[in-house]
Formats: C-alpha cells, sequence, structure tokens
C-alpha cells in the first residue's frame, strides 16, 4: 500500500508539506543535479512575489547504489580514480577525469525579515537574487561557450541589485568533470565574476545530485555567516583554461559581503543564487 508514495517525485516534499502544514504550496523542481537550488529559486520568488512568508526548501537524494554508478560510469562522468579514493574528486585540476558519488540532505528555512524577527529568530543570510535558465545544448553536456549559465549568474546579480564587482566568493557547481569545469569558468567570466575567490566543496563531499544545490547554498551562507573560505581538496595542477582563483591549501579568512552559488544539471538546467551577509 506503500509503493506509490515511495516512488513519487513529489514524495519528500509532500511529506515535509503535511508535517509542517504548508499551504502556500508545496512545490518539486526536477532539474537533475540543480533541484535543490531551483527548489530555493522557486521559494525565494513565492516570498518575493507574497505568496509566502516562510518557506522549507531544499533537496535530497537517495542513496548510491550500483545501477546509478554503472550509468554514470559508462557515460565516462565519474572518476576512475579508483585507487585513490580520496584524491578522486579533482575540481578545476588539469588532471581531474570525473566526479564522485555523495550522499547529502539539506533544508534551509527562507523567511521575510519582517516574519524571522517577529518569530525571534537570528538570520544567518540574506538570500538577495536567483537566476534561472537552460542552455539548449545537449542533453547531459554543459554548453562549452558558459553564455547561458553566466546569464544565470547576472539575472540573479540584476535581482538583487549588485554589480559583478560586488561579489567576493563563489561557490562552484565545478563537478571535476573535465568539460563542465571548463564551461563553468567560461560562465565566470561570462558574467564578469571571474576574480571572485572559488570554492569547489565537490572535492570534500562528492556529489548529491538532487541534494548537491542546496547543500552548497548552506555552505554558501556559513562561509559568509563564518567569514571563511575552506579549501578545494585535490587542486594541486591548475588548468591553465580555467584561469580562476581557486581556494586550495588552507582556509581563506576575509570580510566576505556578497556570494554566488552555482549549480547546473544535466538537461542544460543552470541556477544562480546570490546570498549577502546578513
Amino acid at each position: 500500500p506503500l509503493a506509490v508514495q515511495q516512488i513519487m517525485p513529489n514524495g519528500a516534499a509532500a511529506t515535509v508539506g503535511l508535517q509542517l502544514g504548508a499551504r502556500a504550496g508545496v512545490m518539486t523542481p526536477v532539474s537533475a543535479c540543480s533541484s535543490g537550488s531551483e527548489a530555493i529559486a522557486h521559494a525565494w520568488r513565492q516570498i518575493v512575489m507574497g505568496d509566502a512568508d516562510v518557506a522549507v526548501c531544499g533537496g535530497v537524494e537517495g542513496p548510491i547504489e550500483a545501477l546509478p554508478i554503472a550509468a554514470f560510469s559508462m557515460m565516462r562522468a565519474m572518476s576512475t580514480r579508483n585507487d585513490d579514493p580520496e584524491g578522486a574528486s579533482r575540481p578545476f585540476d588539469k588532471d581531474r577525469d570525473g566526479f564522485v558519488f555523495g550522499e547529502a540532505g539539506a533544508l534551509m528555512v527562507i523567511e521575510t525579515e519582517e516574519h524571522a524577527k517577529a518569530r525571534g529568530a537570528k538570520p544567518l543570510a540574506r538570500l538577495m537574487g536567483a537566476g534561472i535558465t537552460s542552455d539548449a545544448f545537449h542533453m547531459v553536456a554543459p554548453a562549452p561557450d558558459g553564455v547561458r549559465a553566466g546569464r544565470a549568474m547576472t539575472r540573479s546579480l540584476e535581482l538583487a541589485g549588485l554589480s559583478p564587482k560586488d561579489i567576493d566568493h563563489v561557490n562552484a557547481h565545478a563537478t571535476a568533470t573535465p568539460i563542465g569545469d571548463t564551461a563553468e569558468a567560461n560562465a565566470l567570466r561570462e558574467a564578469g565574476c571571474q576574480h571572485a575567490a572559488v570554492y569547489a566543496p565537490k572535492s570534500a563531499l562528492g556529489h548529491s545530485i538532487g541534494a548537491v544545490g542546496s547543500l552548497e547554498s548552506v555552505l554558501t551562507v556559513l562561509t559568509l555567516r563564518d567569514g571563511v573560505i575552506p579549501p578545494t581538496l585535490n587542486y594541486h595542477t591548475p588548468d591553465p583554461e580555467i584561469d580562476l582563483d581557486v581556494v586550495a591549501g588552507e582556509p581563506r579568512y576575509g570580510d566576505y559581503q556578497y556570494a554566488i552559488n552555482n549549480s547546473f544539471g544535466f538537461g542544460g538546467h543552470n541556477v544562480a543564487l546570490v546570498f549577502g551577509r546578513y
């Protein structure tokens, strides 16, 4: 009797909505690796449009199983460094050869400032803008020029009322695939954000697919709150085609005010979220 509930795509969102009594809408964006970020973007829009005062949003992913490992391996999207699992995920490194799976789930509460103050909550950051675009290029490969991914960043900045030079930090999607990381570097240049300090969390946490956008949004919030960017692991040989300020070796402390979290998914989905320090 529970078979349908266990396999329906909106099951996780519906469960949370039922538990919390959500009545302003329960949504389930399905956009591959950008699903978690797109959920946050839709929640932000609901609040900006006045359709909700508070929202619980984010993404979750199922456990790692043999079938997806085999499927992604056949696509040559996964790292083959099986003899060096800790060093297998190498975002932006010249010797990168694919991603490594991770398991995760992350949710965040977003609300109007008035609503937060009324309930005595302490805001951790500001969600200031959300940009969503699509490549219309290929089912699984990103557009190499990064134009539409860059446009997602530009649009998020426009909605936030910021310019590219205001961005101190970028939490990169950076899956460690040869084509994907280069495309993201091009997207950052397209948006004028190539100066920002970049962190690639999949080097430490792996790629949790549907959950990763929200997981990395949480990391972006913590970077702004705590004033520290973690080091990208396994970044040893810079790729001249990337040419970004990748934080590596040790944490970088600073007075970071504004940051972008990027998420890109199979199907050509691009989501950029702008966060500001509170």
